[in-house]
């Protein structure tokens, strides 16, 4: 563990490195780390063995993987070595539903654009960014008329505030929404 050193390098230089100033790693531990890195750009992985026979040996054989997205893009394997690099770029990914974590950049095409109000929908009264669409899913004090064509037991609340649309873990979405109303009748409604 005390001979293990590693960097990732930029275009503009050291990234990150390891291990951290006058510290070794420990034995049998796992470390993980992340960073966010810039679309578009080039990046090296540098891996370094001062006793030139890899991660292995007397406390058994260790390993590194590098992932991007999610997807391994480099393993290491049982070789010997003092030094390995791994060479990597950081490729515009096109996304139709939502990213796993937030993107340093926007992902590409972008279909918002913060400030462009450009496309009006006269008969709700509102103006959106060029490459929204908005559709009315309730009304304040109405039944909700579901996809299927059917209608909600319940009425939605009176006072609609602030709301959210969040993925379901078995897939599709909700819509949340917020309500402040007086004498504590408000409160969240899905």
């Amino acid at each position: 563990p005390w001979e293990t050193r590693w960097a990732l390098m930029g275009a503009s230089g050291e990234i990150a490195a390891g291990p951290p100033a006058n510290t070794n790693y420990a034995r049998r531990n796992r470390y993980i780390g992340f960073w966010c890195l810039d679309i578009g750009e080039d990046y090296t992985l540098t891996m370094k063995d001062l006793q030139g026979d890899g991660i292995c040996c007397a406390w058994g054989q260790g390993s590194f993987v590098g992932k991007l997205d999610d997807e391994e893009i480099f393993r290491s394997d049982d070789s010997d070595y003092k030094k390995l690099s791994f060479d990597f770029s950081v490729k515009t990914r096109l996304t139709r539903q939502p990213t796993k974590r937030p993107t340093t950049q926007p992902t590409r095409p972008v279909t918002f654009v913060r400030g462009d109000l450009s496309q009006e929908i006269t008969d709700l009264g509102l103006r959106i960014s060029t490459g929204m669409s908005v559709r009315v899913i309730a009304r304040a004090n109405q039944r909700v008329r579901y996809a299927s064509g059917g209608l909600s037991g319940r009425r939605f609340h009176s006072m609609p505030d602030g709301a959210t649309v969040t993925p379901l873990e078995g897939g599709g979405y909700a819509y949340v929404s917020n309500a402040e109303m007086e004498q504590r009748r408000g409160g969240v409604y899905a």
